[in-house]
């Protein structure tokens, strides 16, 4: 099955151009893709500029190194039909089979996300920027966790690795009325089923002391802790049976100068494909150090891993 997931992949993304090229038979997109507009006038410029002044004249042209790859498709293609999506469509697969083995390879190599739950959060995550609404159903472990961390007026600190069906945990907050304050590199999140996205704080000088304002407010603070490789010097390094894993620590101490609570979270795929959302809270909290609390979150994450991974092998 897994030598099909290519094919497939590039079958998918060829049959889905195909129904928007016909799509475009019946009526303009150039109003809600304004940029396709652009870029067709700019590959039409440069299929000129290579037939008429060579290959040096192409490769110098002052426009991006996307726009050059796309009219070498329409320079071979465009002798027997006019510009088309279609023509374009042999580098498009190419590179979304691309992104999806160098997803599938850094992935499956944590150990920590499945090829299941890869292809389920893609397809989540599709259905949902394309707006379509559903439930999400969840096995739910450790409810009473969260519930009580929410009940607190101190802020709560959830922090979660970099699994990919983590993200339903914002569906789950979403349905119980909470809307927490996230940590991404990405401007905003989707959340599943819903035509609704929550807005992310990106990394920067300031992203402390927002989020110390947020946590003594008394709200809700999400955000993926464990870095693979190590990128910063404040991250620190944990042996574990399979490889080392690396945590950044710098919001486990904000949480303790503001005196959150701090909880634990991750989600998989169980016997039944099931997702299921887990939360646990290290003991003792205002005792620990944050030393100890990063390497609580450590064995939480290889009980993670360990649990995927027995899956897979059932």
């Amino acid at each position: 099955m897994r030598r099909l997931a290519i094919p497939a992949a590039i079958g998918f993304h060829s049959t889905a151009t195909i129904i928007i090229w016909i799509a475009g038979k019946f009526g303009p997109f150039s109003q809600p893709f304004p940029d396709a507009v652009t870029y067709q006038s700019q590959i039409v410029v440069l299929t000129d500029v290579l037939r008429n002044m060579g290959l040096a004249a192409w490769f110098f042209a002052l426009l991006p190194l996307h726009v050059k790859l796309y009219s070498l498709c329409f320079a071979v293609f465009a002798h027997w039909t006019g510009f088309s999506i279609l023509l374009i469509e042999p580098l498009n697969a190419l590179y979304y089979a691309g992104i999806l083995y160098f997803v599938y390879r850094v992935y499956g190599s944590l150990g920590i996300d499945g090829a299941d739950e890869i292809a389920l959060h893609y397809a989540l995550n599709i259905m949902s920027s394309s707006g379509l609404l559903f439930d999400l159903e969840m096995k739910i472990e450790g409810a009473e966790i969260l519930r009580e961390a929410l009940l607190k007026s101190n802020g709560t600190l959830i922090v979660a690795p970099h699994a990919l069906l983590v993200l339903s945990l914002f569906r789950y907050l979403h349905d119980r009325g909470c809307f927490p304050t996230i940590v991404s590199a990405a401007p905003f999140v989707h959340i599943y089923g819903k035509r609704l996205v929550t807005r992310a704080l990106p990394p920067s000088s300031s992203l402390f002391i927002r989020l110390r304002t947020v946590l003594r407010r008394g709200d809700v603070v999400c955000a993926m802790i464990d870095e693979a490789p190590r990128n910063s010097a404040r991250t620190i390094q944990f042996p574990t049976s399979t490889r080392p894993i690396y945590i950044s620590d710098g919001l486990i101490k904000l949480a303790r100068r503001c005196d959150a609570g701090v909880i634990f979270t991750s989600a998989r795929l169980d016997e039944r494909q099931n997702i299921v959302l887990r939360f646990e809270a290290p003991l003792a909290v205002a005792s620990m150090s944050e030393l100890s609390i990063a390497k609580s979150f450590v064995n939480f994450l290889e009980t993670h891993v360990e649990r995927r991974s027995r899956r897979v092998s059932t």
